[in-house]
């Protein structure tokens, strides 16, 4: 691996994870940490505990060193998209955590900006290196289950005490036909049943709220979908349902199906049970960067690239869609 020499923006959770990850490895080396004025202290903390060279908070400052070829960006989502562009036009290889953008505007600008640009974009989404996701995509790639009929993705997380508590304010920022928890949220679910799935031709979606998410405006979703191939599938997500976290997949194809992490092939006497057995033996933040050097130093797209981001976009525009308008609604890649 060349050496790679980062700019980390942000210092909160996703950052950390991204450091813990990062300073274990040869050729990386933490530049420069770039945070707004008011995490100045937090900054401070950080900066010591990894060992940045730098702390600023003149991010634009930060990306005019050239001795930066790497921009790990953990922000608020709303700034994505400016930090994005900003990096690109920079000349820098950008790493930034889902979303990158709400809006078709935004992306077509950091679309714009990566077309001039020499850099690699990779999105945040690290569920693809997660065994208990990437086994079940390997066996639809390789045909295993037959054509695909039914893909089910679930995830559901209870996010009402962090609601209550502000303890994300910037994530009631956000235009104001947007949903965020589906950028931010089922987004994750989103990615993976697209990934599998293939492309979506028709969605109907509705939504509810509890109380104490209103501020999310909806924070519960049930998502019908109609797949280009003719297989059908469903959504369900949920940032406030009372009940365990769930974040899982079913998907059922003319040979067999996968539930509840099993594999059932059918046979003369019924059904062939496998377990999927999920070993893991490198951190799916780890597999998510070395895909992205892979990307860098062999000239090709990472496995969550922009046009990958692009494709959730427009799946995400029709669900809001079909929400607002209450019925079906066509996809629209862009």
């Amino acid at each position: 691996m060349k050496q790679y020499k980062i700019c980390m923006v942000g210092s909160g959770y996703m950052a950390r994870k991204h450091c813990l990850v990062l300073r274990e490895l040869p050729g990386i080396k933490f530049h420069t940490l770039a945070v707004s004025l008011p995490n100045h202290p937090k900054g401070q903390e950080f900066k010591k505990e990894f060992c940045f060279q730098n702390l600023t908070s003149n991010y634009t400052k930060a990306l005019q060193n050239e001795e930066i070829n790497m921009v790990f960006i953990c922000t608020p989502n709303q700034i994505h998209a400016q930090q994005i562009i900003e990096a690109l036009q920079y000349g820098k290889h950008v790493f930034c955590e889902k979303p990158l953008a709400y809006t078709l505007d935004e992306f077509r600008a950091i679309e714009t900006a990566l077309a001039r640009s020499q850099g690699v974009l990779q999105v945040g989404m690290n569920c693809r290196f997660r065994e208990q996701y990437s086994i079940p995509y390997e066996i639809v790639k390789k045909n295993l289950l037959g054509s695909l009929q039914y893909v089910k993705g679930t995830y559901i997380v209870n996010t009402i005490q962090s609601i209550k508590t502000r303890k994300k304010v910037w994530i009631f920022e956000h235009p104001i036909e947007v949903l965020p928890w589906l950028h931010s949220g089922a987004i994750h679910v989103i990615d993976l049943i697209h990934w599998i799935g293939g492309d979506v031709q028709r969605v109907f979606a509705m939504a509810s709220t509890t109380e104490s998410c209103r501020e999310l405006i909806y924070d519960t979703f049930n998502i019908e979908l109609k797949y280009s191939s003719g297989a059908i599938g469903e959504v369900i997500s949920s940032g406030s349902a009372k009940r365990p976290n769930d974040f899982s997949l079913e998907i059922w194809g003319e040979k067999g199906s996968i539930v509840d992490q099993s594999v059932y092939l059918q046979n003369k006497e019924g059904f062939e049970k496998t377990k999927i057995k999920v070993v893991q033996e490198k951190i799916d933040l780890l597999l998510q960067f070395e895909d992205m050097i892979q990307a860098i130093e062999q000239g090709k797209q990472p496995c969550n690239s922009f046009s990958e981001a692009k494709r959730n976009l427009a799946l995400i525009k029709a669900i809001e869609d079909s929400i607002t308008k209450n019925q079906p609604v066509d996809v629209k890649y862009f």
